[in-house]
């Protein structure tokens, strides 16, 4: 089965992105992230045989006990590979991205899998843009635009089955950051 690990959006903030998603309307063929489905990837994991989920889990366990729940800020518009060549939209974290970054390093650390970049939020990808200059201005103009604040309180194990109609997301195991020092 086809599985990452991901910290999920807080249903709170759908609407704001979906806000920025329709910034992008028009601009090519888009297929725009479903809210239910809006995650920070943490790490792709790729196939992953039934045998092996005992022991990633017990991995997530462990990584999510050794890190307090903690904030972050969504905030900023990004595209891979670049702005020039849009093929992923993208949320950024700003504050307490170091932490999310150290989150996610861990995981990185524990669990098999293809390393993953910079914890993103993917909006929605791209199969062509047809004006490359509105596209560049309107990425200019939302390289700070802010989302919200959310708390990281648990990563998840997910699996993914791909459809024509995108992908289905199942959760598989949910494990919970300890709780932040008082004080």
């Amino acid at each position: 089965m086809r599985c990452f690990v991901s910290v999920d959006l807080d249903p709170s903030l759908r609407n704001a992105v979906r806000a920025v998603q329709k910034k992008f309307d028009g601009l090519g063929k888009i297929k725009f992230s479903e809210p239910e489905n809006l995650h920070f990837t943490i790490k792709f994991l790729g196939e992953v045989k039934e045998s092996q989920l005992e022991k990633i889990k017990e991995e997530l366990d462990r990584v999510a006990k050794n890190n307090s729940a903690f904030l972050i800020d969504i905030r900023g518009v990004g595209a891979f590979p670049s702005t020039n060549y849009v093929r992923v939209l993208w949320l950024g974290v700003e504050k307490n991205k170091e932490k999310m970054a150290n989150l996610q390093q861990q995981v990185n650390q524990a669990v098999p899998g293809k390393k993953s970049d910079t914890p993103h939020l993917t909006i929605g990808r791209a199969k062509y843009i047809n004006d490359r200059k509105r596209m560049s201005e309107i990425l200019e103009k939302l390289e700070r635009v802010r989302v919200g604040e959310m708390a990281v309180k648990s990563i998840k194990l997910k699996k993914s089955t791909l459809t024509p109609k995108g992908p289905i997301y199942e959760d598989l195991g949910v494990f919970y950051l300890s709780e932040p020092e008082k004080g």
